[in-house]
């Protein structure tokens, strides 16, 4: 959560901030945001535990290896709409955090 939260308050900011020709900008500042975040740390820290155990379980030494996450939010309908079909995907929200490559050693 706290990585979906750093990436809003950076979006909240930059569509404040910044113009459209501004876009590199605005992009390097959303990045950053999710880098310096708990999560983001979190999540490289348990890839690093996940790739130290595998490697040492199967006694592979490479020199470093590379993380890609994705993280999915999905937002579904209230019980206060409860008219609505649950099971009907076209009522739920979906927004993603892709990051780049993270080499853990």
């Amino acid at each position: 959560m706290n990585l979906l939260e750093n990436r809003s308050k950076a979006y909240e900011y930059v569509s404040k901030e910044f113009t459209a020709k501004d876009s590199l900008k605005s992009a390097r500042i959303v990045r950053q945001a999710i880098e310096i975040s708990a999560g983001h740390k979190a999540i490289l820290s348990y890839s690093r535990f996940a790739h130290n155990n595998y490697m040492g379980a199967n006694k592979i030494s490479p020199d470093s290896s590379f993380v890609i996450y994705r993280v999915i939010e999905s937002k579904f309908p209230r019980f206060s709409k409860r008219d609505l079909d649950h099971f009907d995907l076209n009522n739920y929200k979906y927004s993603q955090i892709r990051t780049h490559e993270y080499r853990i050693l």
